[in-house]
C-alpha cells in the first residue's frame, strides 16, 4: 500500500492544509516533483483467494479478513507488486464479464475491524491507570493541540502498539504481518537523504516534526505502555521503541482514509484491506460532483445500517488490473510530506514561485503547469498589473484578454527557470549520481530520493523549454 486518502478538506481531498503549512512544505515545489513515484523492490508473488497460495502471509490476511466479516469481490486477489508493494489486483473475470464497473463495490470492512481514535482511547483507558491515561491525553493534546488529524494518527499508532505487544494474539495478527516495513515520510529521512532534496526548509520540517513525536513518546506513551507488559519480554523489546511508534505513526499518516463521522467531523479510519488499495490518478478529470461531495467521498462510504465501510471503484478496471484509486486532488508536496510518494502525471500538481516585484523572497504562490494560479482573484490581479495600461485598463479586460495567458506563462517560466539555475547541482550531476548508486547495486531510500530529484528538475526542464 502506498498511502491512505482523505476528503475535500485537504486541499480538495486528504489532508487539511493551511497556507502556513503549505509555505513550510514551499521549496518541494521548486524541484517540480511532477511525474516520480518511489518504487519498492519486492518479489511478485499471487495471493489466491482460496488460500492457495505460497505467501501465507497474504493467505492468512485474506481467510482472516472473510472470517471476521469482510468482503471483497471474488475476482480481486492481493499480491505483492514492484511498483506498488501489497496490492490488490483484478485476477479473473465476474460473472458480468472482463470488466469491473465504476461504482460497483469491491470491498466492505466491518466497523469492528477498523481502528480509530476513539477506539484507542478506550482501549488504552482500560489498560493503564486513570492517572496515566490523562498524561498521555494531556501530551498528545499539547503538541498536536492544532492539528486534530495528528491527534488520531497517534492514537491509532498507539492501539497498534496495544496489539504489537500482544503478539500472535492479536486479533489483527495477520494484518499487523501485511503492514509494511517502512513509509518513507519526511520525519523518516536521515540526514543524507535530506542532503538531496537540497532543501533546508525541508529538512527542517522533517527533523522538527521528528523531534515533536519523539517528545510525546518520551514524555507519556513510553512510560505508560511500559507498565502493560514485561519491558524485559520480546514483544516489549520490538515494540515499544522510539522507531516503533515512529513508524505506527507513519503508517497511519499514509494509509486511514477520512471520512465523516456521526457528528459530520472528519475522522481517521485504518481500514483493513481497503488500505491496501493503491493511488492513481482520476482518468475522468470532468466528472461532475455533487454539491458538498468529493471525488473520495463518492467511493468510500460509512453504511450505518450494515456497520461498515464500503468502497467502490472510482474508474472501471478490466482483467489484469491493478486495483487503484484517487486518493485526493492535492499537489505533489503534499503527496510527499504526508504519504512519502508523489503520483505519476499529477494533474493538480502545483510550483511555489515568487510573485512579481518579490523575485528573492516572499511571497510566494502555488503555479500550476498551465500558468494558473489555485487563488483566483490573485491570478485575476496578477493579469491586470502584467497587462494594464499597455492592453486593458480593468480587471474583466485584462481577465478577457488574448494576451493574457501567454504573457503569465512567459512571466512564470522564466521565475521558475531562475529557480532551477540556482540549483546547488545540475540535471547531469544528479543523473550521474543516481547511475554511481544503481550500479553499487544500492536499492535504498537515498537512491529514491535523488531519483525524485533529478527526474523532477528534468520534467521541469522539458516543460521550460
Amino acid at each position: 500500500m502506498g498511502s491512505r486518502k482523505g476528503d475535500n478538506r485537504k486541499s480538495d481531498n486528504k489532508i487539511d492544509q493551511s497556507k502556513n503549512e503549505r509555505n513550510v512544505t514551499t521549496n518541494i515545489y521548486l524541484w517540480g516533483i511532477i511525474g516520480v513515484t518511489f518504487t519498492f523492490i519486492v518479489t511478485c508473488i499471487h495471493c489466491d483467494y482460496f488460500g492457495n497460495s505460497n505467501d501465507i502471509y497474504c493467505d492468512n490476511f485474506q481467510k482472516w479478513f472473510i472470517d471476521h466479516g469482510g468482503w471483497m469481490m471474488s475476482s480481486i486477489l492481493l499480491e505483492k507488486t514492484n511498483k506498488y508493494g501489497n496490492s490488490l489486483k483484478f485476477i479473473r473475470k465476474t460473472k458480468e464479464g472482463l470488466k469491473i464497473f465504476q461504482k460497483e463495490m469491491v470491498i466492505e470492512t466491518p466497523l469492528s475491524l477498523v481502528f480509530t481514535r476513539d477506539k484507542a482511547m478506550k482501549k488504552l483507558a482500560l489498560n493503564i491507570s486513570p492517572e496515566k491515561y490523562r498524561r498521555v491525553a494531556h501530551i498528545i493534546n499539547k503538541y498536536f493541540s492544532n492539528n486534530l488529524l495528528e491527534q488520531h494518527d497517534t492514537w491509532i499508532a498507539i492501539d497498534l502498539l496495544l496489539e504489537c505487544l500482544k503478539g500472535d494474539e492479536s486479533l489483527w495478527f495477520p494484518y499487523l504481518q501485511l503492514l509494511p516495513e517502512k513509509s518513507p515520510r519526511l520525519s523518516d529521512f536521515n540526514e543524507k537523504e535530506y542532503s538531496f532534496l537540497q532543501d533546508d526548509i525541508l529538512a527542517m520540517f522533517g527533523r522538527s516534526q521528528r523531534k515533536v513525536y519523539v517528545s510525546v513518546w518520551n514524555h507519556g506513551i513510553q512510560r505508560a505502555l511500559a507498565d502493560i507488559v514485561n519491558i524485559s519480554s520480546l514483544e516489549a523489546m520490538r515494540c515499544l521503541t522510539i522507531d516503533s511508534f515512529h513508524h505506527y505513526v507513519s503508517l497511519v499518516a499514509s494509509r486511514a482514509m477520512i471520512l465523516d463521522d456521526e457528528l459530520g467531523e472528519p475522522t481517521k479510519y485504518l481500514t483493513p484491506m481497503a488500505d491496501m488499495i493503491n493511488h492513481a490518478d482520476n482518468p475522468s478529470k470532468n466528472e461532475i460532483l455533487p454539491s458538498s461531495a468529493s471525488h473520495f467521498h463518492l467511493y468510500h462510504q460509512i453504511q450505518k445500517e450494515k456497520d461498515s465501510i464500503v468502497v467502490y471503484a472510482d474508474r472501471t478496471f478490466r482483467e489484469g488490473d491493478i486495483i487503484v484509486e484517487e486518493y485526493g486532488k492535492l499537489d505533489n508536496s503534499l503527496y510527499l510530506t504526508a504519504f512519502g510518494f508523489v503520483p505519476k502525471n499529477n494533474h493538480y500538481h502545483c510550483v511555489m514561485l515568487p510573485l512579481p516585484g518579490h523575485e528573492h523572497g516572499d511571497p510566494e504562490e502555488c503555479v500550476q503547469r498551465d500558468g494558473s494560479l489555485l487563488d483566483i482573484e490573485l491570478e485575476q490581479s496578477l493579469a491586470l498589473s502584467l497587462l494594464s495600461p499597455s492592453f486593458c485598463k480593468t480587471t474583466e479586460e485584462c481577465w478577457n484578454h488574448p494576451e493574457r495567458k501567454p504573457r503569465l506563462q512567459s512571466f512564470w517560466q522564466l521565475a521558475a527557470q531562475s529557480k532551477l539555475d540556482a540549483s546547488p547541482t545540475c540535471l547531469e550531476e544528479d543523473e550521474a549520481l543516481l547511475r554511481d548508486l544503481g550500479e553499487d547495486g544500492v536499492e535504498t531510500s537515498e537512491s529514491r530520493i535523488t531519483s525524485l530529484l533529478w527526474k523532477g528538475m528534468k520534467r521541469n526542464h522539458a516543460h521550460l523549454a
